[in-house]
């Protein structure tokens, strides 16, 4: 509850009431919104600097002029083969940008040099993973930056430099940086060679894996190698043609957080963003953020089953007075996260059910039913649970059911709505996964003793046993 006011009430004060809360919701609606466009602009400054200092870097040599950008999607995309997320993609990218940046403080006649270097000449070339490091290690918020500043020229024998680090030893972002950046090189101009063959660069990747390169990453590089039957990866490569997720998580950036309102939410799972039949921003909108977007699709998710299933049967009963309900909330519901088609459908359906038109009800209920159906497969995934999620030991689980029937003695909705969001970032044995759903789509009909029962229950086993039951009694 907003807000309440006692009986007997007058309409003006009701209204009143009313107008200050929606106020105060929009209020606090551009107040996020401003946080996110603050939050946005100072990203881009970022990633904006971050382009910049790299090109300071690249450019003190005409002929690695684009290195860095190269390296950085080189990171980028064996990061993604890896299974890295968006934000470790994104993060592996940066690092790439910047790896060299200790470069600045090398003088160019050493860098210009197209002989052999002088002992001293090499010491200084070296110094500048010490000096990279040194440098990014300022930036606090980001503090994996330096990684491959310091280590991309360690090798996996221990025989690279500054700390002769080996294996495991060095941090993996640093064993990703070390074969992009020996990739580049071979692919490159540079003052000292010229670009080799794809099959000889193949074959030194190849010779150099347990050695100089991290065995499982040299792998991931030999693949894209492979793939790229015409050797377009190489230094006339943009970013895009190498790093899969460069215009969705950084090429776009600038234009995507300057005006959102053109283009797709950024940080809705592809999954949703093809979704028929739906028009995500508007669902976004009506949600107030992406994150209660998810939020109101799972929920969506959890009961469409159930209520596609009571609409049937309330239909083939003959209650129509029952049914417009069902079907008033289905138009309610789907209208919200965006699902116009299928929320005006349904609202042709109420109508007809308030009117008793039996003979629209009966031609058409049944094509209402399988295009909510259809509808809802398109949110499988929700049901997919992640294999690289902990696993949430038993007991742990039990004595969640606990906190879950005490929060439901208090009836605390967002407590308990909450709680069932950290729960499904673990993965857990069948029965209690079933459990948790059904507690969850309890929640959303507050069914408070529904919640309290099923948690009791499943704490002391006796919720398992039920459902086994229960199924042997189907099959029988």
């Amino acid at each position: 509850a907003s807000d309440f006011i006692r009986k007997p009430f007058a309409p003006d004060v009701l209204k009143a009431r009313v107008r200050r809360i929606i106020e105060l919701d929009h209020y606090r609606q551009s107040i996020e919104k401003e946080v996110d466009r603050q939050t946005n602009r100072s990203r881009r400054l970022s990633r904006e600097m971050m382009l910049a200092l790299s090109k300071t870097v690249d450019t003190k040599d005409h002929y690695t002029d684009g290195h860095s950008r190269r390296v950085a999607a080189l990171c980028a995309e064996i990061g993604r083969r890896l299974g890295k997320t968006a934000a470790e993609q994104v993060e592996l990218y940066e690092i790439g940008l910047l790896h060299d940046i200790g470069k600045i403080g090398i003088h160019e006649d050493i860098i210009h040099k197209n002989t052999r270097l002088t002992e001293d000449e090499f010491a200084s070339v070296k110094a500048h993973t010490l000096k990279g490091d040194e440098i990014l290690k300022e930036i606090t918020d980001m503090p994996r930056l330096h990684e491959g500043a310091r280590w991309h020229h360690e090798r996996f024998d221990g025989s690279g430099y500054p700390d002769g680090l080996k294996g495991d030893e060095i941090p993996e972002y640093a064993r990703i940086a070390c074969v992009a950046d020996c990739y580049d090189a071979m692919t490159s101009t540079r003052t000292y060679s010229t670009p080799r063959s794809r099959e000889d660069v193949r074959a030194e990747i190849a010779r150099c894996s347990g050695s100089w390169f991290d065995p499982q990453i040299a792998d991931v590089l030999l693949g894209m190698i492979d793939e790229d039957k015409d050797y377009k990866m190489n230094e006339h490569a943009e970013s895009g043609m190498v790093w899969k997720g460069y215009d969705r998580l950084w090429g776009n950036l600038n234009e995507a957080e300057r005006d959102t309102g053109g283009s797709e939410p950024a940080g809705l799972p592809g999954w949703v963003k093809d979704l028929k039949m739906t028009d995500i921003h508007r669902g976004v909108k009506n949600c107030g953020s992406e994150e209660g977007y998810l939020s109101v699709l799972s929920v969506f998710h959890q009961t469409a089953a159930t209520k596609a299933d009571d609409i049937e049967k309330l239909y083939r009963d003959g209650n129509i007075r029952d049914y417009t309900i069902m079907v008033h909330a289905l138009k309610s519901s789907a209208r919200i996260i965006g699902a116009e088609e299928l929320s005006k459908f349904a609202e042709k359906l109420e109508t007809a059910g308030k009117r008793e038109d039996l003979k629209y009800i009966d031609e058409n209920t049944w094509k209402l039913l399988a295009m909510y159906r259809e509808f809802d497969s398109q949110f499988a995934p929700l049901d997919e649970k992640d294999d690289k999620l902990p696993m949430l030991e038993k007991d742990a689980v039990k004595e969640a059911y606990q906190t879950i029937a005490e929060i439901a003695q208090s009836m605390d909705y967002e407590l308990l709505e909450e709680m069932l969001k950290d729960l499904r970032g673990y993965r857990m044995a069948p029965e209690d996964e079933k459990c948790i759903k059904h507690i969850s789509k309890l929640l959303t009909e507050l069914d408070w003793d529904g919640i309290a029962d099923a948690a009791l229950k499943a704490s002391d086993g006796s919720y398992a046993d039920r459902n086994d039951a229960e199924g042997r009694d189907g099959q029988q």
